[in-house]
């Protein structure tokens, strides 16, 4: 019957489909987001493996190596779901429904089977992820270099180059995110009360299925 429902839902969304509603432009929004991550990312790394292999004993070098590498992950995991199908518009779904699989199920008008694959659903969870995870490893970057003594002096590049480097991509980070949330049909307390719900469904559904397999 659910499965029904969904099919029902996504015929009359193709017969009445707008290219003004919010998912559209999210969509939209997070293909040009994947784009400008890869890119950044990507260029952010080398310059992060560039002063890595120009100054051996740069400070703060355990820094560089995890931000480098956790950029390469990002800019890998962004052109992975820029080439999948539906890669852009499980994100884009993802941004709308958080911590709702429900929400993310799209079902074959012809076949009736569900055409969103579990796995391009955890590729996308793993990009947010992993970006949070870098945009944590750059706030600390930020903190490390201010409180490193050497800041000061001008012959330190190294701690200019983190800074540098971890600013942009706090940057970008920020107003991506702040892009796609002005698009979003929810205002902040709506949105922080719609992950709460989809949490709580969540964890009841899950127990709820735990215990009949146990009873």
């Amino acid at each position: 019957m659910y499965l029904f429902k969904k099919a029902k839902e996504s015929i009359v969304s193709s017969l009445h489909g707008d290219k003004s509603s919010p998912i559209i432009k999210i969509n939209y929004i997070c293909n040009c987001i994947l784009k400008i991550t890869l890119a950044i990312c990507l260029w952010l790394s080398s310059l992060s493996f560039l002063a890595l292999y120009l100054n051996a004993d740069i400070i703060n070098k355990s820094l560089f190596q995890l931000f480098s590498l956790s950029s390469l992950i990002l800019s890998c995991l962004s052109f992975i779901i820029l080439k999948r199908k539906n890669g852009t518009y499980i994100l884009a779904k993802i941004k709308m429904y958080p911590f709702s699989f429900k929400d993310l199920v799209d079902v074959s008008l012809l076949t009736g089977v569900v055409t969103i694959s579990v796995f391009d659903i955890i590729l996308c969870y793993l990009y947010l992820l992993v970006a949070f995870a870098v945009f944590v490893i750059a706030t600390c970057s930020i903190y490390e270099c201010l409180d490193n003594p050497y800041m000061r002096d001008n012959e330190n590049i190294s701690s200019f180059s983190l800074s540098f480097i971890s600013v942009l991509y706090m940057g970008l980070y920020v107003i991506s995110n702040g892009v796609i949330f002005r698009n979003l049909p929810y205002n902040p307390l709506e949105y922080m009360g719609y992950i709460i719900k989809n949490i709580i469904e969540d964890i009841f559904s899950v127990t709820k299925k735990l215990t009949k397999l146990i009873i």
